[in-house]
């Protein structure tokens, strides 16, 4: 710990890459994916530009907009808790800039499918960035669920943002990952405060990477008292959404 960790996460991204499927080029980390998602803010946006999203989502949407000096825009989610990409895609108007996609949705836990993704993308002009944040990826249990990361390395407007908080464990460390098209993720990465993921998150993030079944077993076990406590919720006669996170 007295020495400064690698600035670019070297080790980690190469291994993230491996672990992926994807080229180095196309990763980039950050100290968690909410400084991700603020970077990618300050990489495509100029003041005035629109960053859309679902509302409620990710609470720091809207600050991470005004931090880049963009304007933020709400737009309702569904009555059951889904993300409204129909309305979405209407909103967009030549200011806008970035859209968010949070699936699951945090905070009200419904995933969207993934035929829906695809008609939502190819409705977005590709001047606009689409950031899937996936940041509960690994609860996702469905016949067809998106796969941020495919989407990301066939589409050259979308990025998928991931971390190691949530299904890893490793909040207080703060690691996550971006993966898109090459002139996406470059800019991003010049946007990074040097040095902001620590040597410990580098070494912590490949440690996670080697850790797949018990990271399966761990999931698997929140996913079904996740649907024992919503059963016995709907049972109960409270409204819950069908949460994937």
């Amino acid at each position: 710990a007295n020495r400064y960790p690698d600035i670019t996460a070297h080790a980690l991204v190469e291994r993230l890459a491996g672990h992926l499927g994807v080229d180095p080029g196309n990763v980039t980390a950050g100290c968690g994916s909410v400084a991700l998602c603020q970077q990618l803010a300050q990489a495509v946006c100029a003041p005035g530009d629109e960053v859309i999203f679902g509302w409620r989502s990710f609470e720091a949407y809207p600050i991470i907009s005004r931090i880049a000096h963009a304007v933020p825009v709400q737009v309702p989610n569904r009555p059951d808790g889904a993300l409204d990409l129909d309305a979405i895609a209407g909103a967009v108007t030549d200011r806008t800039r970035l859209i968010f996609v949070c699936t699951p949705n945090n905070p009200t836990g419904p995933a969207v499918p993934r035929a829906d993704l695809h008609a939502f993308l190819d409705r977005i002009p590709e001047r606009v960035t689409v950031a899937l944040d996936e940041a509960y990826y690994e609860y996702v249990r469905g016949d067809d669920p998106v796969d941020g990361v495919a989407e990301a390395t066939t589409r050259p407007n979308v990025v998928s943002l991931r971390t190691f908080s949530k299904a890893y464990g490793l909040a207080g460390i703060r690691v996550g990952y971006l993966v898109g098209p090459t002139e996406l993720v470059v800019p991003v990465a010049k946007m990074v405060v040097p040095f902001s993921v620590s040597s410990l998150a580098q070494a912590a993030g490949i440690a996670c990477l080697d850790a797949g079944d018990e990271l399966r077993a761990r999931t698997d076990a929140v996913v079904a008292e996740r649907t024992r406590v919503r059963d016995a919720l709907v049972e109960a006669g409270y409204a819950v959404p069908d949460s994937q996170a």
